[in-house]
């Protein structure tokens, strides 16, 4: 079956946007992975490079998106906390729907993930506790520890 679908991906590329949203829309973000590894081998570039380049906007973005998250859930949102608190300013509503959202689900490990690939020797704690102030930064910490609190 993930013959099947790759083969009507890549000989449909850039003009069957419909294989893209069947694919990407019905499989389980396990089979999505696969088939962007599956694709990686087939055609020498990834999947997500590969629909940018052939599908701007909302478009594109929406399906690599799907493939992002399919492919290391922790490493996604990781990175969409780097982004609430890089450059000037905070997206403080976004900070902190990511981290209501994530916290009794897996932010231990986006944490880990944060530290290892995005946080350039500081740990997301830290990047909070420099980006945020008073009662949002005690929450925000409070949220990132979880139970680690002592």
């Amino acid at each position: 079956m993930l013959n099947i679908y790759m083969t009507k991906v890549k000989k449909k590329f850039g003009t069957d946007e419909k294989a893209f949203i069947d694919v990407l829309t019905t499989r389980s973000f396990g089979q999505i992975a696969e088939i962007a590894n599956q694709y990686e081998k087939i055609s020498k570039n990834t999947l997500a490079a590969a629909i940018e380049s052939e599908m701007g906007g909302d478009f594109g973005k929406g399906l690599t998106t799907i493939i992002k998250f399919s492919r290391d859930p922790a490493a996604y949102w990781a990175e969409e906390l780097k982004d609430t608190m890089k450059g000037m300013g905070t997206d403080d509503d976004r900070l902190l729907r990511i981290m209501v959202t994530r916290a009794e689900i897996d932010l231990k490990s986006i944490r880990d993930v944060f530290g290892d690939r995005f946080g350039k020797g500081k740990t997301l704690l830290d990047w909070i506790k420099s980006d945020t102030t008073g009662d949002f930064e005690d929450i925000l910490v409070a949220l990132c520890l979880g139970n680690d609190q002592v």
